[in-house]
């Protein structure tokens, strides 16, 4: 049996910034898999003032063990002064799935 497994999101102000972080997370362990989803467009209220951006999408896969690991160096390395961070747990995991994503994340590279 696998730990649970989560889907994190994040969003980033272009293609090649989401996908530079999806694989240094990746990378370091600390997720599975990263999905790069282009094309997003986020309407948001912003120091009291409305926004609109256009931006990538960034889907993380990763286990509850590695999930706080995970959220901290997202923050460190996400290029915006508040990033967006949400996870949720999957209701529904494969097992050869789940089994992957655990072995994916079981030993995370820390930086330095």
């Amino acid at each position: 049996m696998h730990p649970p497994v989560y889907l994190a999101f994040t969003t980033c102000s272009s293609r090649d910034d989401a996908e530079r972080l999806g694989k240094r997370l990746v990378e370091e362990r600390l997720a599975a898999c990263a999905t790069v989803v282009p094309g997003a467009v986020s309407f948001y209220r912003w120091k009291g003032e409305m926004e609109h951006a256009d931006e990538a999408m960034l889907l993380l896969k990763t286990t509850g063990p590695a999930l706080a690991g995970l959220e901290e160096r997202l923050i460190e390395l996400h290029p915006y002064e508040s990033p967006e961070f949400i996870a949720v747990l999957a209701e529904s995991v494969s097992e050869t799935y789940g089994t992957w994503v655990a072995e994916s994340v079981e030993a995370p590279i820390l930086p330095a």
